[in-house]
This record gives structure tokens, C-alpha cells and sequence, in this order.
């Protein structure tokens, strides 16, 4: 008897989980195609309508998905841009034989590009609080919700699901419609630690160094996508930087 209320079970779990898993597997296939089938236009007029979102000024970008590749590989290289505090203008590229700590490049860069595979910075748009207090909003849905041309321009793309299609796009790195700010990549702003906070020091003058970029592990070449890699700096002695790995 045991045997068979145990067979009867496990088909009835299986039966669940098929029954969520498959439609879900089968809207984020859905939403991924759209992505990668957009024209660069298409996307431009998408992250032109974000660029207008905020009432302050951006302190901080986000790495948005392109379709476009320079056809290096193994090139992998991010601009900061000017309106990122202390370190706008410099280049951040990887360095060390195994290719995980950033470092900043004497070189300047025009575009980010990273694995061969070019990505839109686009400034993160940044509101006052109630209280008068500028504050970065990272949420997709939250654009979209303040944006109905954001909201045409997404359903160009993907008519049927155009807000899930924005967290795909700036998400890079992870095949999901399901946005995670933590797993996102960013220039500047608040860093989203998976694990506990880890902030270093700065070996000069001691002081906690600050955010520069967070990048996810499926953004770095050969990098297990379960990490998140975090780059440092003082804001005195500005060569002084320091990567950070966690894993989830």
C-alpha cells in the first residue's frame, strides 16, 4: 500500500511543478527571444525614454542589454561616465591571468563592452522623497508606471509582455524576467551585497572605500554566474581601488 500512496505523490508533485514550471519556462523563452530579436533602435528609443524619468540629476548608471558585438571576444571594458562622482571619465578593464580583478585603464573607452558584446549605459533615474532626499530607483516596473511612451516603445518589442521584457534588459547576465536589483549591473550608486556586507579599506588613509561598480559573475569571462563581483575606491587617493567576490 505504502508503495503506491508514495508513486501516487511524487506523480502529483510532478504534475505541480510542471504545471508552474512550463508556462514560466515558456514566457521567459518568449521574452528572451524578443530581447535579442530588437533592433538597436528599437532599444535606443527604450533607454531614451528612462533617460528622462528622473527629477535630479543620475549619479549612477545600469548596464542595459544591446544586440550589437564588436567582434573581440575577449574584450571586456566599461566607461564610467561623467555624471558618476569622483571617477567619471576613467576606464575600468580586468587584469591578472585569471581576469576577475578590475583595475582602471590609462585608455579611454566610448562604449561598454564586455565579452565582445556591447551594453547601453543608461543613467538610473534619481527623485526626491518626501523628505527632500534624492533617491535612485532602480524598479523597471516603476518606470514603466511613470512612463506610458516607455511603455509603447517596450511593447514595440514585445507586445506581450513589455514591462517583464525591461527587466530582461537590464538584468544582462541572467536569463530571467523576474528583475533582482542585487544581480544587477551598475556604474556608481549603492552596492547590493549577496552576502554580508564586506566594504574594504582604504590602505592609505583607512577609511571605508566606496562603490564603483557591481558586476554579476555572468558578466566576467569564464566567471560562474552565482557571483557577484564588486569594485572599490577611495575618494581621496582615487588610484587606490579593490575588488570584492561574493557567491550566493
Amino acid at each position: 500500500m505504502m508503495p503506491i500512496v508514495l508513486i501516487s505523490l511524487v506523480s502529483l508533485i510532478t504534475i505541480v511543478f510542471a504545471v508552474v514550471l512550463v508556462p514560466y519556462n515558456l514566457k521567459r523563452k518568449h521574452i528572451i527571444r524578443c530581447a535579442r530579436s530588437a533592433t538597436n533602435e528599437q532599444l535606443e528609443a527604450i533607454y531614451s525614454n528612462i533617460e528622462c524619468l528622473g527629477s535630479v540629476e543620475s549619479t549612477c548608471a545600469a548596464l542595459a542589454r544591446t544586440n550589437s558585438r564588436t567582434g573581440h571576444d575577449d574584450e571586456w571594458k566599461i566607461p564610467i561616465p561623467p555624471y558618476v562622482e569622483t571617477w567619471g571619465g576613467r576606464t575600468i578593464v580586468l587584469k591578472g591571468p585569471e581576469r576577475e580583478v578590475f583595475e582602471f585603464s590609462p585608455e579611454k573607452a566610448d562604449k561598454a563592452v564586455l565579452n565582445g558584446c556591447v551594453y547601453r549605459l543608461v543613467p538610473v533615474p534619481r527623485n526626491l522623497t518626501k523628505s527632500g532626499k534624492p533617491r535612485n530607483q532602480f524598479s523597471p516596473n516603476k518606470y514603466v508606471a511613470e512612463n506610458p511612451a516607455l511603455l509603447n516603445a517596450l511593447g514595440d518589442v514585445c507586445a506581450k509582455y513589455p514591462a517583464e521584457l525591461l527587466s530582461v534588459l537590464f538584468n544582462p547576465g541572467i536569463e530571467t524576467f523576474e528583475f533582482d536589483s542585487t544581480f544587477q549591473a551598475r556604474i556608481g550608486g549603492s552596492v547590493s551585497w549577496v552576502q554580508d556586507a564586506e566594504f574594504p579599506n582604504c590602505p592609505l588613509c583607512k577609511k571605508r572605500m566606496v562603490t564603483i561598480m557591481q558586476i554579476p559573475g555572468g558578466l566576467m569571462p569564464g566567471k560562474s554566474p552565482d557571483g557577484m563581483f564588486y569594485f572599490f575606491g577611495c575618494a581621496k587617493h582615487q588610484d587606490e581601488a579593490k575588488t570584492v567576490v561574493q557567491f550566493t
